[in-house]
């Protein structure tokens, strides 16, 4: 399943790959470029480690949205 991951993250990845010769000025060089991915690395490692997932500390990861497609009219249940 990483694996899934981290060939999904690298196709993303890939996408960013035109908007760095946007992000460098010829005078500069890829400082600008190359801090920016490294801060993202950094924060993503860090999220990642801080995160409290694993085996022992499973955790739901999905959010579910419903619509109660019933009558429109407020109905009033008693609960005992």
């Amino acid at each position: 399943m990483r694996l899934i991951g981290v060939f999904v993250f690298l196709l993303l990845a890939g996408l960013l790959a035109p908007q760095l010769a946007l992000m460098s000025p010829r005078r500069r060089g890829w400082v600008l470029p190359v801090v920016a991915v490294a801060l993202g690395v950094v924060l993503m490692v860090t999220v990642r480690l801080a995160s409290g997932y694993d085996a022992a500390n499973r955790r739901t990861n999905s959010l579910l949205y419903a619509l109660d497609a019933g009558p429109l009219r407020p109905t009033a249940r008693a609960s005992c």
